[in-house]
């Protein structure tokens, strides 16, 4: 009997944690969109809460613009695409901030023109 009942609560927090997983998906998926209308009319992004919830969003500056991504430091911005789970090469630049730009829904007009500046050193 024990091990039924350990074995349903396992279960059970297995199907939460899914859940969990798809509602996050799902709010992502939503405030893309979302940014992508909120940009395409001029007012600034929304912020998005990382998919991946090993990575600290708190300690990293807001992303609410292009702009905002072009002050980012090469550390922040891989930061920020390890907690969306955007797939990167160490090595690349300004790729870095282009996938964080697509992985926000900032690529309306305005967004996808704007030339990002190389990582200071």
């Amino acid at each position: 009997m024990a091990n039924k009942i350990t074995d349903m609560d396992n279960k059970i927090t297995s199907l939460k944690a899914d859940t969990d997983n798809k509602f996050a998906i799902l709010e992502h998926k939503h405030l893309y969109v979302f940014n992508f209308m909120r940009r395409l009319v001029g007012y600034d992004a929304v912020s998005v809460p990382f998919l991946n919830r090993e990575e600290n969003q708190e300690e990293l500056p807001p992303v609410l613009s292009v702009q905002d991504i072009d002050r980012l430091t090469k550390e922040q911005c891989q930061k920020y695409l390890r907690g969306y789970n955007v797939q990167f090469h160490p090595n690349e630049t300004t790729k870095l901030k282009e996938r964080l730009r697509d992985a926000l829904g900032l690529f309306g007009h305005p967004d996808r023109e704007y030339q990002f500046a190389s990582f200071s050193t």
